[in-house]
């Protein structure tokens, strides 16, 4: 059995897109996490059904949520393409490279977008989430 191997976070990079040529690295980024993905079940249980069971039946898959915490820095202003795209509704290309060298792309919105958060005695940080439109496409090693 292999011996496992696990990684800091450190060094792991989220970049955006609007046509998918040119990415942009977001900067000052302390934490990004998807929620993970749900489906939606139907029960097609009906009168012919053989037994006392519900029929479960997957419908649709909803690819759920990445939210993303960053440091407010004045002098690295990548953060802030995210309330343009978040005011235009714009569907963004985006690319996760983990520190492993394997990477996810994906398609999402802006859905929400806190320019700042103050705390005393603190660091200023911002936060937004992203609304994924299709699912994540892994390139593994």
């Amino acid at each position: 059995m292999p011996i496992p191997t696990g990684y800091s976070g450190r060094g792991t990079l989220l970049s955006y897109s609007a046509d998918n040529v040119t990415f942009t690295s977001l900067g000052q980024l302390q934490q990004f996490e998807h929620g993970g993905s749900k489906q939606t079940i139907v029960d097609q249980t009906n009168i012919t059904t053989p037994d006392n069971f519900t029929r479960a039946l997957a419908v649709r898959v909803d690819a759920g949520e990445f939210d993303l915490t960053g440091v407010l820095n004045p002098q690295d202003p990548t953060y802030l393409a995210l309330e343009q795209f978040h005011v235009a509704n714009t569907l963004v290309y985006w690319k996760a490279r983990l520190v492993d060298g394997s990477s996810f792309t994906f398609q999402a919105f802006v859905s929400e977008f806190k320019a700042f958060s103050a705390k005393v005695m603190k660091i200023y940080t911002w936060s937004a989430k992203l609304r994924l439109s299709g699912g994540l496409t892994p390139n593994l090693l």
